[in-house]
């Protein structure tokens, strides 16, 4: 056997850049295969293969790894009956043939294919397009081998290794092909064998980068996007409430969801111990939650309540009556009568029995002050206080029959109530009661020495205090600017007071305090003395 070193004398620069759809840095060149350069001695290319024969028109090739050089034989003819081997007529072999492969980078040394970056798993393909071209009429026998131990790379389907006849005036593609379990840099080598009477070949460098693929183009790749087929789910994506994680840290709309309660009793008002979490409203549930009861419709924030009924504004508070007008509004009235009163309405305190007038004048009056003729006291601080509360529980007109000392008010002071007005009973019979006055047209507070009314809603004068200041003129309280120093100008009021559309004394219901020489109280407005303790009047202010 003949050893021949391989040569190849010229490369031909690239003519053409053709872009291919399986790799876009294709490039193509050509290579008369008929010129040779010298072989470079180097490591063997195809390590673990003893021994690669390709058998093209009598022309034998063994490529020996372990040899220091590849041994090329000297060219052999092929019997000229192949069904006699013994024939001995020589028939030549071909020398003049050209090859063109294409894909190819000439301007690397050794030549190269780049898949550049591919993603993981993912099979990708370049590929070498190898044409025969001559005016002879033969075949040529051409073989491509991947290095062995790079089963990344791949030909003609993942095969490590592809042989084909090429007819004459034919051309036949070969793939490469890549695919690798794990990001990186990938290099390997490929040589492409074209055996002839010098028996040429080309050592290819395969290099690929293994990426992670990212399907939906959102700048994040599918090792860390949690859905690498929607572009809008990605790490630090705005979380919306769509029932996916669309910022891959592994919760589902977490904070973005809607708090529902459940609302049994469809009044619009849920139930705060009955959450749900949801996008959009679940069928019976809505996103309020203070209901208190959600079996009653009637029970929830705002609804109206009855005095001494449930709790149902959901306030905590069992609704209690604080006033007569209360009563009334809550339609528990039965006339006029004894009413038990929670007069600051949230049942923090014990009720007390109130006598209510549900009749006169719409109803709803709650009796703040009662005081007849047989009563013998002081009342300059009368309703600053809460005194004799048990006088409030019977009608000032049974109070003006009576020779039973009664005398009784409430703190008017804190007790709501946005008018009052004034009335006077003798013997059984209403005789007088002024006009509703404003609560706010009260100049001062009660049991203040004073006017605590001067000229006000219905041209009241109405005046009182201690003794110091309705007898002397006193420490009275802001004094009006033309009103006497005193009540009215008595002289001799004690501890009382004086009502009524003049600025003079005793000209309307006067109520003595023990302190004058002669106590008095009038019976009906600025007429019939009683002096006490003689019974037959009593004086009663109603606020509602």
């Amino acid at each position: 056997m003949t050893r021949r070193f391989i040569r190849m004398c010229k490369k031909v620069q690239p003519t053409s850049l053709p872009q291919t759809a399986a790799h876009p840095r294709t490039l193509a060149a050509t290579h008369p295969l008929s010129q040779v350069l010298e072989l470079l001695r180097g490591p063997a290319m195809v390590s673990g293969v003893l021994l690669w024969m390709a058998q093209v028109s009598g022309c034998t090739l063994n490529l020996n790894p372990d040899a220091d050089e590849y041994q090329v034989p000297s060219p052999t003819v092929a019997p000229t009956d192949p069904d006699d081997p013994t024939d001995p007529t020589p028939v030549p072999v071909p020398l003049d043939e050209e090859v063109t492969i294409q894909g190819l980078d000439l301007e690397a040394e050794p030549y190269l294919v780049d898949f550049g970056e591919v993603p993981i798993q993912a099979l990708d393909q370049a590929e070498l397009s190898i044409t025969q071209s001559n005016d002879q009429d033969y075949t040529l026998g051409v073989t491509v081998l991947i290095e062995a131990g790079q089963s990344v790379f791949g030909v003609d389907g993942q095969e490590d290794s592809w042989a084909g006849g090429l007819e004459s005036g034919r051309e036949e593609t070969v793939s490469l092909s890549f695919r690798a379990p794990v990001v990186g840099l990938y290099e390997g080598r490929a040589r492409v064998l074209v055996p002839d009477s010098a028996t040429g070949y080309l050592d290819i460098l395969l290099t690929a980068v293994a990426i992670y693929r990212d399907r939906d183009e959102d700048g994040y790749p599918e090792d860390i996007d949690c859905n690498d087929g929607n572009g809008n789910v990605f790490p630090g994506a705005e979380e919306i409430c769509n029932g996916q994680d669309d910022d891959c840290d592994g919760e589902v709309d977490e904070g973005v969801m809607t708090t529902w309660f459940q609302d049994r009793d469809h009044d619009g008002y849920g139930n705060p111990a009955v959450p749900r979490d949801a996008c959009s409203r679940p069928d019976g549930y809505t996103t309020h939650a203070e209901d208190c009861d959600d079996e009653n419709a009637q029970a929830h924030p705002g609804a109206g309540e009855v005095c001494w009924g449930d709790d149902l504004n959901c306030d905590g508070i069992l609704p209690r009556c604080g006033s007569c007008q209360q009563v009334l509004e809550s339609g528990l009235s039965t006339g006029s009568g004894v009413y038990a009163i929670d007069r600051d309405g949230t049942g923090s305190g014990a009720s007390i029995d109130l006598y209510c007038d549900m009749d006169s004048d719409g109803g709803g009056w709650t009796l703040a002050f009662v005081k007849n003729s047989a009563h013998f006291g002081s009342y300059g601080a009368f309703c600053a206080a809460d005194v004799q509360l048990e006088a409030l529980t019977e009608a000032p007109s049974e109070a003006s029959l009576t020779l039973r000392a009664v005398a009784g008010w409430i703190d008017l002071n804190a007790f709501g109530f946005e008018v009052l007005r004034l009335a006077s009973y003798e013997r059984g019979e209403r005789v007088f009661v002024s006009g509703n006055i404003p609560a706010e047209d009260l100049r001062i507070r009660f049991g203040e020495p004073g006017y605590l009314l001067y000229g006000g809603t219905g041209g009241y004068y109405w005046c009182g205090g201690d003794v110091s200041y309705t007898d002397q003129g006193v420490g009275q309280v802001s004094r009006p600017a033309d009103a006497p120093a005193d009540c009215k100008g008595h002289n001799d009021l004690g501890a009382g007071w004086d009502f009524s559309t003049s600025t003079g004394p005793d000209a309307g219901l006067t109520l003595s305090g023990a302190e004058s020489t002669a106590p008095f109280q009038h019976g009906s407005y600025g007429a019939s003395r009683y002096y006490y303790p003689d019974g037959g009047a009593a004086y009663a202010l109603w606020v509602r």
